[in-house]
């Protein structure tokens, strides 16, 4: 999907009756936000939501390293594949 589809066609008169339509000053509609306006907007909404899911992602993982003392992802002191002795192991083989 084009990036200029997902931003088309912003007038959001479209056919609604007049009574409800915002009232035009001499240079356009007062009080409503601009097309540029808009646009800010909806990419400000996505990074602001994008950086809540990371938020409550990175709280969740630290509740459960908490709770539990495992980094979780397989990465731990014993087990995994960035575990001390499993890298010790790797480089033993690699080096056979």
């Amino acid at each position: 999907m084009r990036l200029r589809a997902a931003f088309s066609d912003l007038n959001l008169n479209g056919r609604t009756p007049p009574r409800v339509q915002p009232r035009l000053g001499d240079w356009g509609p007062e009080l409503v936000p601009s097309t540029g306006q808009k646009r800010r907007m909806r990419i400000w909404v996505g990074l602001v939501l994008l950086g809540a899911m990371l938020a409550i992602f990175g709280l969740g993982w630290y509740v459960y390293h908490a709770m539990t003392g495992s980094w979780g992802f397989g990465i731990d002191k014993n087990t995994g594949f960035l575990a001390p002795h499993a890298l010790v192991t790797a480089v033993a083989v690699l080096l056979a």
